[in-house]
């Protein structure tokens, strides 16, 4: 009985002492993060104050490849309502401003020469409450396009927390 309990110890001590601790990886960001992201938005026409459609669209803004600080990819691949169809295009950052803007920006998600221009493009963290409990980042930016000549659209929404409940919130 004694060289079982010596045995177990000895285990114990051994099994004790031969654990490593890890460190942490650090996580790698975008050199625009936070300003980079997936977004669940809603589009409303200014003129109007009314959502153009009901539907939520994803939006993606993402760095660029030569991983620029002060410019960033923009685009939606789903035909959003009200004439806007797609949207792809290259604008200016500030990411300690939280902000971005652009101006007669080429759209190249069509082959019409169309361009567009955002306006009032900001991030704001942590703004919203969603419905899983969690908190979202917002964004907002005023849009027009040459596809849709006069119009001015707010458009605004929460970063993609991938929560189930959240999908197609639209109560920001």
């Amino acid at each position: 009985m004694k060289a079982f309990k010596i045995i177990m110890f000895l285990f114990t001590l051994i099994t004790i002492s031969s654990c490593e601790n890890y460190s942490d990886t650090p996580i790698e960001y975008s050199p625009i993060y936070p300003i980079c992201g997936e977004w669940r938005v809603k589009i409303t026409d200014t003129s109007t104050g009314q959502l153009v459609a009901t539907t939520v669209y994803t939006l993606n803004t993402y760095n660029t490849s030569d991983n620029d600080v002060d410019k960033m990819w923009i685009r939606v691949t789903a035909a959003m309502a009200g004439g806007i169809g797609t949207v792809r295009g290259k604008i200016s950052c500030d990411v300690k401003g939280l902000s971005f803007s652009g101006s007669n920006v080429a759209d190249i998600s069509v082959t019409t020469g169309a361009t567009f221009s955002i306006t009032d493009g900001s991030i704001t963290l942590n703004a919203i409450d969603m419905p899983s409990g969690v908190k979202a980042d917002k964004i907002s930016f005023k849009y027009t396009t040459t596809k849709v000549a006069g119009k001015t659209f707010l458009i605004e929404g929460f970063r993609q927390t991938l929560w189930p409940a959240d999908q197609n919130f639209t109560g920001y």
